[in-house]
């Protein structure tokens, strides 16, 4: 005897059966020196079906005393990188541009890099640019990401990043010469001034750059923020960052509480490795699961829409700060 069920229920059960595909892919970067993921960290790729890491490769800074470009924090892979798609991130710093004659780097860049993913057998597909570009620096940059562009010979695609004001202002701040855009959406908060409550992310700040802009002339990759960190202020100055500050363990120490996530020292004392000095401020900053959901509200109306979405960093001490299931929500909240 056979047995049908009714249409209905077929159809219930497929539906059931087969989850929706995410609005976005989900991505995040890797910015220690030493490549060597742990469980939990595995754990959250796994779960996020993470396929891409943006990992820094090393950075580009100007020796005043050679006179010349120098790489400098090269990564180490302590593991291979097994299933995942790396993207070598460079991050070269704008003094490096500001040369009367620039120095020609793009071929030493790209060899480098090649032979950092040719040592660690990486295949690469995508090379990742952050530099943040001014008036003055801006024609050094644009030629050099051109040249990089012609040495990949379309065997990678190569990307720069895009601080906030660079997004909102195209005309002014001019358009990279590439095929892709990353808008860092993060760090848009003025870091040396005492007073600021958030220099990591902010609601109002998401408002007027994104909310009042005109569609950017560049497919985009959208980055925000995974992690928190604490800031020392030495006699009203910017003394200090200190990265993964646990705010749980200040009650143990010497502090006193002056605002919702500020601190003022009431002695001298070494915090773990960190000096305090008797009247100094320690402002606490997070990429809180609220903020972060509040801003996605605010990128889900706008009338922009990002491709991947790429989270910074998956560092240990910050991914705890996160229910697996935290990211899926939030992307899809974006357009």
């Amino acid at each position: 005897m056979r047995f049908y069920l009714p249409l209905f229920l077929v159809l219930i059960s497929l539906l059931v059966g087969c989850s929706p595909a995410p609005k976005h892919e989900i991505s995040f970067y890797y910015w220690k020196q030493d490549f060597n993921l742990n469980q939990a960290q595995k754990a959250i790729l796994e779960f996020n079906q993470v396929k891409k890491l943006y990992v820094k490769f090393f950075d580009v800074t100007w020796d005043s005393r050679e006179n010349k470009a120098k790489p400098i924090s090269k990564i180490d892979f302590k593991m291979h990188a097994g299933k995942f798609n790396i993207i070598p991130c460079i991050f070269i710093e704008n003094q490096v541009f500001k040369q009367k004659k620039s120095p020609e780097i793009a071929s030493k860049v790209y060899e480098l890099i090649r032979k950092i993913a040719q040592t660690n057998n990486c295949s690469i597909q995508e090379i990742q640019i952050d530099c943040d570009w001014t008036d003055a620096t801006r024609k050094a940059y644009f030629s050099f990401l051109s040249k990089l562009t012609a040495l990949a010979k379309n065997k990678q695609l190569i990307t720069s990043t895009l601080r906030l004001h660079q997004f909102k202002y195209p005309k002014k701040t001019g358009v990279p010469p590439v095929k892709k855009a990353v808008l860092m959406c993060y760090n848009m908060g003025k870091i040396d001034n005492q007073k600021t409550d958030n220099s990591i992310i902010s609601e109002a700040e998401i408002k007027k750059y994104i909310l009042e802009s005109d569609p950017y002339p560049l497919p985009l990759d959208l980055a925000l923020p995974s992690y928190h960190w604490g800031l020392i202020y030495r006699l009203g100055k910017l003394t200090l960052i200190v990265n993964n500050i646990d705010r749980n363990q200040l009650k143990s120490f010497a502090f006193s509480k002056v605002g919702d996530n500020k601190f003022r020292a009431d002695s001298n004392f070494y915090y773990d490795n960190t000096y305090f000095c008797k009247n100094d401020i320690l402002r606490i900053e997070e990429s809180a699961p609220t903020i972060l959901l509040k801003c996605a509200e605010i990128l889900g109306k706008s009338n922009h829409y990002f491709n991947d979405i790429i989270f910074y960093h998956i560092s240990s001490n910050s991914i705890s700060n996160y229910e697996k299931d935290f990211f899926s929500t939030l992307t899809s909240r974006i357009n």
